[in-house]
C-alpha cells in the first residue's frame, strides 16, 4: 500500500489546509487550494481556490482569493 501512495499525485488546488482552534500562525500563508481558518492568523492569507474562516477564526491582514466565506473576522482588506 505505501508504494501505491508514492506515485499518486494530488492536484494542489483540491488540497484544503486548516489552521485549527487554538492555533496562531504569524506570517504569510498561500495556497493554490483551499484555506479554512479556525485559529488566528497574524498576515496576509492567498489562496487560488477558498478562504474560509470559522466562527473563531481571525485574520489580520489581507486575504486574496477567488472565493471566500467568513463567519468569524477579518481585520484587513478581502479581495474575492
Amino acid at each position: 500500500m505505501a508504494r501505491e501512495r508514492e506515485g499518486a499525485s494530488v492536484a494542489p488546488e483540491s488540497v484544503i489546509s486548516i489552521i485549527g482552534p487554538g492555533m496562531t500562525i504569524t506570517g504569510d500563508c498561500e495556497t493554490d487550494g483551499t484555506i479554512r481558518i479556525e485559529g488566528s492568523v497574524e498576515g496576509s492569507v492567498r489562496a487560488g481556490k477558498a478562504v474560509v474562516i470559522g466562527k473563531q477564526g481571525v485574520v489580520t491582514g489581507d486575504i486574496h482569493t477567488q472565493d471566500a466565506v467568513v463567519s468569524g473576522r477579518v481585520d484587513g482588506t478581502l479581495v474575492a
